[in-house]
């Protein structure tokens, strides 16, 4: 383990400037692209298989190793998920989320925020804490850049500047980020919501070894 000295993004963001701040952004960018040239038929953790993501934290998460489609069928469910006190009689339009099922799974760190990207005296970025990665969506990687609370000290530009610098770094995937941040507080809100998608018929609803094939 290497220590390095220097500062994480969030707390030199504001004295880069922009230049600077460009700069860096297409630093990232070639780091991206290199980790990107890794894919997977399969979702997951490089070295296990297991789906460590903040966007799919559900109480039964996906399995090992799901396949591509796994992702996007659950992100569908959570986006037209409606609580048994607050559904009604009359028939809800369902809420579409598109995806390219024959893009492969990319590897990613995803949890590029600032607190986790380290510029060091030299002007060169490290990234650390790579506890999630593993192969996601494309999309996954820009969702994850904006997955932090926006220090205090930063005005208008300092934001603008870091949506431009993520663009730059990861590409932009703003409908997909949208979808993401949609779901995340209904599943942390009703964890249990995805009981009869994912579990044999009769199963308690803790018994998240009795899954129907594939889920």
């Amino acid at each position: 383990m290497e220590r390095i000295h220097g500062q994480t993004l969030e707390e030199a963001w504001k004295h880069l400037g922009w230049l600077t701040a460009l700069r860096l952004a297409f630093q990232l960018r070639r780091f991206v692209r290199r980790m990107r040239e890794l894919t997977s038929s399969t979702a997951g953790s490089l070295s296990t298989g297991i789906c460590r993501s903040f966007w799919l934290e559900d109480f039964y998460k996906l399995p090992c190793h799901a396949r591509p489609e796994a992702i996007p069928a659950f992100i569908r469910f959570w986006l037209n998920f409606v609580p048994l006190s607050r559904r009604k009689a009359s028939v809800q339009p369902k809420k579409e989320f598109r995806s390219k099922p024959q893009t492969p799974l990319v590897f990613t760190h995803h949890d590029l925020a600032p607190r986790n990207v380290v510029l060091d005296d030299k002007r060169r970025l490290w990234l650390l804490d790579w506890d999630y990665s593993g192969f996601y969506p494309i999309y996954f990687e820009y969702a994850s850049m904006h997955n932090f609370s926006v220090p205090e000290n930063w005005g208008w530009a300092d934001r603008l500047c870091w949506e431009i610098f993520s663009w730059i770094s990861v590409g932009c995937f703003s409908k997909q980020r949208k979808a993401l941040e949609e779901i995340r507080p209904r599943f942390t809100r009703f964890p249990l919501g995805r009981k009869n998608e994912v579990l044999l018929d009769g199963a308690p609803s803790n018994a998240v070894h009795l899954r129907k094939p594939g889920m």
